[in-house]
């Protein structure tokens, strides 16, 4: 078959025939087959789009089914995953003579949407063998989900409130391995005493810390030294020590502490106090126009921000990213806003096109301007983390068209930017001084590494 039209091909080949296993050793080596040709956004595109075609053919096409055609469309169905695919597998969960078999199935799916259905099994089902397959496909599940650590750690708690045996403990203790959240790595450390499971749990307390000295690094440099004050094996030790170091690698002080040197700003409004950069208006001297302080020695494209912040109650500032530099300490492109009431924190704003990516959404701008959005997160939930008149920690990442904002180690959103005519791939970092009513921000431990594509 021509590697350029078998992602066309093989949706009529599941029309005409059903040879399901067949199929699926086709779909399954199309990613190898394409690469050749394109490159591997491409293929997997491709390939995506393919096995989308399929799976849609295919169900439909199953209910009218009997006997060991079905089972064998229902196989086909679970080896793609996907929500149509999983409602057919369903309904054949309806039928006594494919009821085991379909739950075994929905067990086994590969895609979170089967995580509703499992979880309810792994509560309710009164057959102990099919409640430890849901159980276990809860543990496997959760970590796939495209939403916030919190949410992704409240369901790995109930699950495990289910677990009765050290089997299911150590798949436990991999899951929250999985999990960027501090409550996950304190749920594993306090399993190093349980004799059952401390090998499982070490293991998972080295990867665990590997995730988090990226979204907590304070917490992951505590967790991995105690770890390496334990009676660890010295492979494990000598992973934590290397995660350590490579914690620190690449990263510079952009602020000194001290005073503004690499920095430029309108005089007047800006000084250093207690080792943060300041800006502050008053009744007596208000801001009547944004104005911002640039970081001067670089432009960069592709990096890792991190900046502590602490805003007064009405205080309205942000990090603009990637942004133009204009006349009278003016700037303009993509901002990691934020207000002193957390309401703004972790949005995307961009001075032209507004707020572009709210706290809780994966946004993508299409290369023709079309905005398409996903929640990932509740954004009530997300507040929750921003402590109000106190510091707080943003982490922006810019790779490739991606923005990730975090606040406090909790990814806020995702921005995906297409778009040619709006989107830029790199430009100054700036920090803003913002008109109203008399407000106070202050910066501090602004550090930026810049990042390999």
């Amino acid at each position: 078959m021509a590697v350029q039209q078998a992602h066309r091909t093989l949706p009529r080949f599941i029309i005409k025939r059903r040879h399901w296993n067949r199929v699926t050793l086709v779909v399954l080596a199309l990613p190898f087959t394409i690469l050749r040709e394109v490159d591997y956004d491409t293929a997997m595109q491709r390939v995506v789009r393919t096995g989308k075609t399929c799976a849609d053919i295919a169900a439909a096409r199953s209910a009218s089914w009997q006997g060991p055609a079905r089972l064998s469309a229902l196989r086909v169905l679970r080896s793609f995953g996907g929500t149509r695919a999983l409602e057919e597998v369903r309904k054949a969960a309806a039928d006594p003579a494919l009821r085991e078999e379909a739950l075994r199935m929905i067990c086994d799916w590969p895609t979170p949407e089967a995580l509703p259905d499992v979880q309810e099994l792994a509560k309710e089902s009164p057959e102990l063998k099919l409640k430890i397959l849901a159980l276990r496909a809860c543990l496997r599940l959760i970590p796939l989900q495209d939403t916030t650590a919190a949410r992704k750690l409240a369901a790995l708690k109930e699950a495990i409130s289910l677990v009765e045996r050290p089997e299911e403990r150590k798949l436990a203790l991999a899951a929250l391995a999985e999990t960027p959240n501090p409550g996950a790595a304190r749920i594993i450390e306090s399993s190093l005493a349980d004799p059952a499971v401390k090998a499982e749990a070490e293991t998972a307390l080295v990867r665990a810390g590997r995730l988090l000295a990226d979204t907590h690094p304070q917490e992951a440099k505590a967790l991995l030294d105690r770890f390496l004050a334990s009676s660890a094996g010295a492979n494990l030790k000598r992973e934590a020590r290397v995660i350590i170091k490579r914690m620190e690698e690449g990263w510079r002080d952009i602020f000194n502490g001290k005073d503004f040197t690499g920095w430029d700003g309108e005089p007047g409004w800006l000084r250093v106090e207690e080792g943060s950069i300041t800006a502050e208006s008053t009744q007596e001297k208000p801001c009547k126009r944004c104005t911002y302080l640039f970081w001067k020695d670089g432009a960069p494209a592709d990096f890792e921000l991190r900046a502590d912040f602490r805003l007064s109650p009405e205080a309205n500032s942000g990090i603009q990213i990637r942004s133009e530099r204009r006349p009278t300490w003016d700037a303009f492109g993509y901002q990691a806003d934020m207000s002193g009431d957390g309401r703004l924190a972790g949005f995307v704003y961009h001075h032209k096109r507004g707020l572009i990516a709210d706290r809780g959404r994966d946004v993508t701008i299409s290369p023709e301007g079309k905005k398409d959005e996903r929640v990932i997160g509740d954004p009530d939930e997300l507040l929750a983390v921003f402590r109000k008149g106190e510091w707080n920690n943003y982490r922006i990442v810019c790779r490739g068209p991606k923005i990730e904002l975090y606040v406090n180690g909790e990814l806020m959103c995702r921005f995906t930017d297409l778009d040619k005519s709006g989107s830029a791939s790199s430009g100054v970092i700036a920090l803003q001084m913002h008109p109203g009513p008399p407000m106070k921000v202050q910066f501090r431990n602004i550090r930026l590494r810049e990042l390999g594509r």
